[in-house]
């Protein structure tokens, strides 16, 4: 399994602030301990079972955290969506979504509309490779 570093996701959030010209004016980390907590989420477990076992689930665990956990001042969304997909794509998964969907997604996800086991069950329904 190939997985993405804290230091890379840091330098992924810049870049799409970077790329999106942020007009907030506010880069960078708002909380470290979310973005840790979001980061170590996907490979908890206990009584010798991890909770989130195959490495989809790992990634939407991922993805949800980094969305939800608000770890950078702005951003979080993009951020989540971004290191998800990047994930995916280093293991070789391909993720079927259009833009539009993901999008959507990804919004409903921030807006507590959809709850974390709902979005895991959305990012298999969308890998081909699962």
């Amino acid at each position: 399994m190939i997985w993405i570093t804290k230091e890379q996701v840091i330098m992924m959030q810049q870049r799409i602030l970077d790329r999106y010209q942020n007009t907030h004016g506010l880069s960078g980390i708002k909380n470290e301990g979310s973005l840790d907590s979001a980061l170590a989420e996907p490979f908890q477990g206990g009584f010798g079972c991890e909770f989130h076992p195959s490495l989809i689930e790992k990634v939407a665990t991922l993805g949800y955290g980094l969305i939800m956990n608000h770890a950078f001042h702005d951003g979080n969304k993009r951020i989540g969506a971004l290191a998800m997909l990047t994930v995916l794509r280093l293991n070789g998964i391909m993720f079927s979504a259009s833009d539009r969907e993901l999008s959507d997604e990804v919004f409903a996800v921030a807006s507590g509309k959809v709850r974390e086991d709902e979005f895991c069950r959305w990012v298999k329904e969308h890998c081909d490779n699962a």
